[in-house]
């Protein structure tokens, strides 16, 4: 029989074949080195793959070091050099041959590929503890970032005012570090910050060839890890200095504060919906159909209370990244304001970035609990495909019942009501006075062709032409497919928008 599976098969099945075998007759398990090398290949590939999805997760991160980074492994026996490694480009771009001797045979690159591995990890485990850490002395941070610049704006330099918070100045007194700033500035010598742009260019490759003082030369496999450490050492010290072509997390979080803080417009909804509770993610299942339907009945519930804004709800689908489910985790747990998230079709998210983002919910849920910041989570997932969703099962202990919402019949009335345009200034036609409801939103359809939907919308674009004087009021979108790209859509709308700064009359 075991004959007769190696020649259809192959070794590998006759292998598990006899594995089987043992098992039922005796029910022990052989566990050893394979008979032969046959394995070797595959044993080196897939320490490549792996080591390929942790590079991809380095190049997501933003680590610009690895942006050129090529590695190609030799598999010809024949070849005295068994890979090489480069990085850079143009004139500088360097390569690192590692050489086949009788002391580094293949299992050890399967060990140097492990070991780069290992780093990696390190590195993205790291990288989440820095942020964990910004997390925790985000409200420090951004008050040391004001202070500075309102030191840089009263006048002084940017140095100085970093000199005045290392004195210990209080951040969230500005007049005593100005005051400071006053009576050190004769005996200050501001630091030449600011470096050559083809310098810091060559920082990445360049100097980090001098630092590291090798060019292209045959190395072992020994010697090439430990030149790679060195690289990434290197690497994270210049890193670490001023670069001015770049700009900070914190300085970017500052500006996007910033600007947030301009929209004087705030939304206070009620919360006031059955067993519903601030601080937990509520999780509701519900059928597919009535989805929708369920979704529109969480914000309905306040006579003025207008529609879901676009960042308070996001629809999950199967393309759904973890980048977007941790941007949302952020924006509902730590907004601070009087919104509800809503979270729909959890049970459509790929099983990876469901896992991932229940994780980094329970990470937040506890950085929220420690800071006493209440927020209003909803987790919305269909009925049809409960079981299948990772985050569904770990969010269970939260689940509220579905019978206590509204109907179809009163999500009409409720979205209906936030159609009509109400004119109050007579100066100003809205579109909407040509419908017979005021609506500035109106559906056309019927099951057939032929009953008057084209004669109804050029009777309303008459009327409105009419109303206002203009002869182009209408942007006509053709929609053929079942499946609609939003984008799309708006690249549409986009092009017949106001330009920036434009005033309407």
């Amino acid at each position: 029989m075991a004959k007769l599976v190696q020649q259809s098969q192959g070794s590998v099945e006759m292998i598990y074949l006899a594995q089987a075998e043992a098992i039922n007759v005796s029910g022990i398990y052989h566990i050893g080195v394979l008979p032969s090398k046959s394995e070797q290949q595959q044993l080196i590939l897939d320490s490549v793959v792996r080591l390929c999805k942790i590079y991809i997760k380095l190049l997501s991160s933003g680590c610009v070091l690895f942006s050129k980074f090529h590695v190609m492994f030799m598999c010809d026996a024949r070849s005295a050099t068994c890979a090489n490694i480069s990085f850079g480009e143009a004139e500088n771009k360097h390569t690192i041959r590692v050489k086949v001797d009788d002391e580094n045979q293949d299992e050890d690159l399967v060990e140097a590929m492990i070991d780069a591995r290992i780093e990696l990890e390190q590195i993205g485990d790291e990288t989440d503890e820095e942020q964990e850490d910004y997390e925790m002395e985000e409200s420090s941070s951004v008050a040391r970032a004001m202070f500075i610049l309102e030191v840089v704006e009263a006048g002084y330099p940017e140095a100085l005012a970093k000199a005045a918070l290392n004195d210990g100045c209080n951040p969230a007194m500005v007049d005593e570090g100005i005051w400071w700033c006053l009576e050190h500035e004769t005996d200050y010598i501001e630091e030449e910050l600011s470096t050559n742009k083809d310098e810091e260019k060559s920082f990445l490759v360049g100097n980090l060839q001098d630092k590291c003082h090798w060019q292209i030369i045959d190395n072992s496999v020994d010697t090439l890890i430990a030149k790679l450490k060195t690289l990434w050492t290197t690497f994270n010290t210049y890193m670490s200095s001023s670069v001015s072509d770049y700009l900070s997390v914190e300085h970017l979080a500052l500006i996007l504060r910033k600007l947030a803080d301009k929209d004087n417009h705030t939304i206070d909804r009620s919360f006031e919906i059955c067993q519903c509770k601030e601080g937990v993610p509520n999780l509701i299942i519900c059928p597919q159909s009535e989805m929708y339907n369920t979704v529109l009945s969480i914000y309905s519930k306040e006579d003025d209370s207008p529609l879901p804004l676009s960042d308070e709800v996001l629809l999950c689908t199967p393309c759904t990244t973890i980048d977007m489910l941790e941007i949302f985790w952020r924006r509902a747990l730590f907004s601070n304001v009087n919104k509800i998230h809503c979270l729909v079709n959890v049970d459509l998210l790929d099983y990876e970035v469901s896992d991932k983002g229940e994780k980094a919910l329970e990470r937040h849920m506890q950085a929220a609990y420690n800071r006493d910041m209440p927020y209003r989570l909803v987790v919305i997932c269909s009925t049809e495909n409960e079981y299948k969703s990772r985050m569904v099962a770990a969010l269970d202990k939260y689940r509220i019942p579905y019978s206590a919402f509204d109907g179809e019949a009163y999500v009409k009335e409720y979205v209906s009501k936030r159609f009509i345009v109400e004119n109050k200034d007579s100066r100003v036609h809205p579109a909407s006075s040509v419908d017979f409801n005021r609506s500035s939103v109106r559906v056309v359809k019927s099951w057939r062709a032929g009953v008057g939907k084209s004669l109804f919308k050029r009777n309303m674009v008459a009327a409105l032409q009419k109303d206002q004087g203009i002869e182009e009021c209408v942007v006509s979108i053709p929609l053929y497919d079942r499946n609609i790209v939003v984008d799309e859509v708006i690249d549409v709308l986009l092009a017949h928008t106001n330009p920036l700064m434009s005033k309407t009359t």
